[in-house]
C-alpha cells in the first residue's frame, strides 16, 4: 500500500510537471517570423512529405490521411494538389512535382470547404509554407483562447512581402497549446505546414516528472 501512495505521488509530480505548459503558454501572445520563399531557399524547418505528383491537378488521396504524427482531413474541393492549376491553385514551390495542401473557399464551388490538421501531441509552434500570402487565409487554432491568424497579420511581420501576394516561409510561435488547426479562406489558400517538433518546454517538464518519480521510489526503497 505505501508503495502505491509513493507511485500515485510520482505520478501526480508528473502530471504537474505536463500539466504546468498550459499554464506557462495561456497569457501568451503568438510571434511571427519568416520571409519570402523561393524553390531555392533554405527553410529553417522540415516540410511535412506530401509526396510527388505530376502537375494533373488534386491527388486522389482519401481523408483523413496521416503522415509524420499530423492526420489531415478536408472537405469539399480542398485536398492535396500538384503543380498549378488555372482559376484553382498555383503552386507554392514554384513546380510541378511536388505535393501540397490547397484549402478551397466555398465562393468557388458548392461545398464549404476547409482543411483541417490535427497533432498526435500538443505543440505551441506552427510552420509553413504560405502560398500567395492574402487577407483573406486564416489559420484557427483550438486553444482555450481561440487564437487566429491570418494573411494580414502575416504581411505585418514580415516586410519582405511589402503587401504583395508572395510566397511566404512562416513561424508561428509562443501559441497556447493546440492539437487542432483548421484552415480557412476566401480565396485559394496553397500551403504546406511543417513536421511537428517536440516542444524543449515539453521534454523537459517531462524529464523533470520523471526524475521526481525516480526519487520517489529511490526514497522508499532505502527506507525498505
Amino acid at each position: 500500500m505505501k508503495l502505491r501512495s509513493y507511485l500515485f505521488r510520482g505520478l501526480g509530480f508528473l502530471a504537474l510537471s505536463v500539466g504546468g505548459i498550459a499554464v506557462a503558454n495561456a497569457g501568451t501572445m503568438p510571434t511571427i517570423f519568416g520571409g519570402v520563399y523561393t524553390s531555392k531557399t533554405k527553410l529553417p524547418f522540415t516540410l511535412l512529405d506530401l509526396g510527388t505528383g505530376n502537375g494533373s491537378g488534386k491527388q486522389t488521396v482519401t481523408s483523413p490521411f496521416t503522415v509524420s504524427g499530423e492526420t489531415i482531413s478536408f472537405v469539399g474541393n480542398s485536398g492535396v494538389y500538384s503543380g498549378s492549376k488555372t482559376g484553382i491553385a498555383a503552386s507554392p514551390f514554384g513546380t510541378s512535382d511536388e505535393n501540397y495542401l490547397v484549402a478551397e473557399p466555398k465562393a468557388f464551388h458548392a461545398n464549404p470547404s476547409n482543411v483541417t490538421i490535427t497533432f498526435q501531441s500538443p505543440q505551441t509552434t506552427f510552420d509553413l509554407i504560405w502560398g500567395s500570402v492574402s487577407s483573406d487565409n486564416v489559420l484557427s487554432f483550438k486553444t482555450s483562447a481561440g487564437q487566429t491568424i491570418d494573411g494580414r497579420q502575416i504581411f505585418d511581420a514580415i516586410p519582405q512581402l511589402d503587401g504583395k501576394s508572395l510566397n511566404a516561409y512562416v513561424s508561428i510561435g509562443s501559441l497556447a497549446p493546440f492539437t487542432t488547426v483548421v484552415v480557412t479562406t476566401k480565396s485559394p489558400f496553397e500551403f504546406n505546414p511543417s513536421t511537428p517538433v517536440p516542444e524543449p518546454g515539453s521534454l523537459l517538464l517531462l524529464g523533470t516528472g520523471l526524475m521526481g518519480l525516480g526519487l520517489v521510489l529511490r526514497k522508499r526503497k532505502t527506507r525498505g
